[in-house]
């Protein structure tokens, strides 16, 4: 008997072993080894972003180059003084190119900021008379709304050329080139 409770004991104190063995690496080695994994997963994260960071760094550069080398792209995109002249140069060959007639009076306008009240703002803005046909007007529209500058149509009226307004006109010669509309746009430059 005594045999059979010393493997009984030994038994039991080998699965013991086995169970606490067990335990220790559920407890302690499976987060360790989580942890270790988590970070490793971190490292490749932060490696491949790294990887694509350079990647755009290379691309931005090269952008740079690019534009720095072709700045004439954008030169005199901003409405100024000194560029008002081609604006209005470029508004008046499209006018020509429709066989528009066209007047254009400029002025500038200046608006509060609504921020800072006492700031104030000066917008560029044009009053554009078209007289034409009205699909010629309807490209020049499209064309000025397509314009190499930033434009925002704050007006736009459109008028049939009507009996009232050829009662008026006591020249011959202005009936026989009589426009079929009067448009009248203003714009401002953003």
């Amino acid at each position: 008997m005594d045999l059979k409770s010393k493997k009984i004991k030994s038994l039991i104190l080998l699965f013991s072993s086995i169970g606490l063995f067990a335990l220790v690496i559920f407890l302690v080695m499976v987060p360790f080894i989580k942890k270790v994994y988590k970070q490793k997963d971190l490292l490749e994260e932060s490696k491949l972003t790294s990887q694509r960071d350079r990647q755009n760094i290379e691309k931005y550069k090269k952008d740079l180059e690019y534009f720095k080398s072709n700045a004439f792209l954008n030169e005199d995109l901003n409405v100024s003084e000194d560029n008002r002249i081609k604006i209005i140069k470029g508004l008046e060959k499209i006018a020509f190119d429709q066989n528009l007639k066209q007047e254009i009076e400029t002025y500038v306008s200046t608006i509060n900021i609504k921020k800072n009240a006492s700031a104030e703002e000066s917008k560029t803005s044009l009053k554009i008379v078209v007289e034409g046909d009205y699909m010629d007007f309807m490209i020049f529209f499209h064309k000025l709304q397509n314009f190499k500058y930033a434009v925002s149509v704050e007006s736009l009226t459109i008028e049939a050329f009507d009996e009232s307004k050829i009662k008026n006109l006591k020249d011959p010669e202005e009936l026989k080139n009589l426009p079929e509309i009067v448009g009248e746009i203003i714009v401002t430059f953003i």
